[in-house]
């Protein structure tokens, strides 16, 4: 099983410092994520299984030392509020207002303090997260129909719940309008940093193909978009890690995951370390 799998291939990648140093590729993705191989250290298995808790807990740091991990607090929602200027979304991020209960009480009509967790907000994140990456009315409605309490779902009552979100994120559907426009014209769209995803299939007569690209299009601006964020972090980060090191502080980059940039950081800096990043990554 994948239990063996993974018992078997990660010992074999132990180097002589007796740890696993895996190779990361800045170019295999669509998306503009890095990808991580020899072995895939950022999928390693949930912690659900007793021999995957004992597989995680061969990740420790020495003696001295802690593992310090921070990551972006949905930034994809971001990059996508900033992107389609949907001022509703901004507003709600600038206030720490909860953006998936702000939704289910628009799309419900109840008070935001009333907001049902399952049967609500579920729907509403849900929405929230895929309506740039194409989710439609029949995916909706499958996610929802095995949800205690919202069995009288039908994926008509799907299609309306989408529809009236776009109703109230006109900025969204502008982004979305636009987006599909930019890949039409170019044959490509990009992100704000600037990178490249070469989009053919805006231009196909097969209608399935063309929706599948456009999606992919959409998808492309928020997804790669996010990873500009971060790289950018990170590329901010490295002088002031080797500052750290220069000092005598023995930090250690040791892998970003999608969202996620973790380190191994000397005890007596982490209280230093902590704030200074997060500055940077917030900025």
């Amino acid at each position: 099983g994948l239990g063996d799998v993974y018992k078997r291939q990660v010992p074999t990648h132990i180097r002589p410092d007796g740890r696993v140093h895996a190779d990361f590729r800045n170019t295999n993705t669509d998306t503009g994520r890095l990808s991580c191989a020899n072995p895939n250290l950022m999928a390693q298995p949930k912690r659900n299984k007793v021999w995957a808790k004992k597989m995680r807990n061969g990740f420790y740091a020495p003696d001295g030392w802690k593992i310090v991990s921070m990551d972006y607090s949905q930034i994809e929602l971001r990059v996508l509020a900033e992107e389609a200027n949907e001022q509703s979304m901004i507003d709600a991020f600038r206030s720490g207002i909860d953006l998936h209960t702000m939704t289910a009480s628009e799309m419900f009509d109840v008070e935001m303090d009333d907001v049902d967790k399952l049967t609500q907000r579920l729907p509403a994140k849900t929405i929230n997260f895929g309506i740039v990456y194409g989710i439609s009315a029949a995916g909706l409605y499958r996610n929802m129909a095995t949800v205690r309490g919202c069995e009288h779902w039908t994926q008509a009552l799907a299609q309306q719940y989408i529809d009236l979100y776009l109703q109230r994120r006109p900025g969204i559907n502008d982004y979305i309008r636009d987006t599909i426009s930019m890949a039409k014209r170019y044959g490509r769209v990009w992100d704000w940093a600037g990178r490249i995803r070469r989009i053919p299939g805006a231009r196909l007569v097969s209608e399935y193909n063309r929706a599948e690209a456009e999606r992919q299009a959409c998808n492309a601006r928020i997804q790669t978009g996010a990873q500009s964020v971060i790289k950018r972090a990170m590329y901010e980060l490295y002088p002031v890690y080797m500052g750290w090191r220069d000092m005598g502080y023995d930090v250690w980059p040791a892998i970003q995951i999608h969202d996620d940039i973790v380190s191994i950081v000397p005890e007596d800096l982490i209280d230093v370390l902590v704030p200074v990043q997060r500055t940077i990554m917030e900025t």
